[in-house]
């Protein structure tokens, strides 16, 4: 049978930012407690004391606060530069037989410029295309029949640098995006690479976000 350190565990963990906040004693307990009580309740079936519900969390506040905090790695040591790239738009095509061949064409027209961004993203039904507001042009007449599902303008990128230890390491890209997200700052897209990590965030957010990161990564 459930118990109800069990259910608390469960309902927390669908709220990663309460979790957040009980690791840093920034929530009050009791008030969650009084929140989750009638879930528990209606779980259980029976009666369940508030002071049941908050033995229950404070219990898992130890847990909590290990997760919640990076353990063994140092954002000084494992990033290194953050380039940023403005003046960003991004395509999302619907796959076809005929988008691969017109993605070689495009990359074979734009292969002599070298200060542009260019980068794909293959899902399983459509890719992505981000690149420099100045091949919009080229982007338009190539993948001219296409089905565009989504274009946005204004966007800028900002490009983590990675040591090559990263892949070993857990909950880095987590505790990244985490910072970002309590900003209330959206992404629009996001590239990874083995040692690169990208965000590509709409042009007004970059400074903040950018701002973040480099935080993040000054104090380790």
């Amino acid at each position: 049978m459930i118990t109800v350190s069990e259910i608390v565990e469960e309902e927390l963990h669908k709220h990663p930012f309460i979790v957040e906040g009980i690791a840093d004693d920034l929530i009050n307990i009791s008030s969650l407690a009084r929140r989750i009580k009638p879930i528990m309740e209606k779980r259980l079936r029976k009666d369940v004391t508030e002071g049941a519900v908050v033995m229950a969390i404070k219990r898992l506040k130890p847990a909590l606060q290990e997760r919640s905090t990076p353990q063994g790695f140092d954002f000084n040591e494992i990033i290194g530069d953050v380039i940023v790239r403005s003046d960003l738009n991004t395509y999302c095509f619907k796959s076809s037989h005929s988008l691969a061949q017109k993605q070689t064409l495009f990359l074979n027209q734009i292969k002599d410029q070298n200060d542009v961004f260019c980068t794909f993203s293959q899902g399983v039904f459509e890719r992505t295309l981000i690149v420099s507001k100045t091949l919009a042009p080229v982007v338009i007449e190539t993948f001219k029949g296409e089905e565009l599902i989504h274009q946005q303008e204004q966007l800028a990128s900002i490009t983590l640098q990675l040591s090559n230890t990263n892949v070993q390491i857990s909950g880095i890209y987590y505790h990244l995006l985490k910072r970002i997200a309590w900003e209330g700052i959206p992404i629009s897209e996001v590239i990874s690479t083995t040692n690169e990590f990208t965000i590509v965030v709409p042009y007004q957010f970059v400074d903040r976000a950018f701002s973040i990161l480099m935080n993040l990564k000054n104090k380790g």
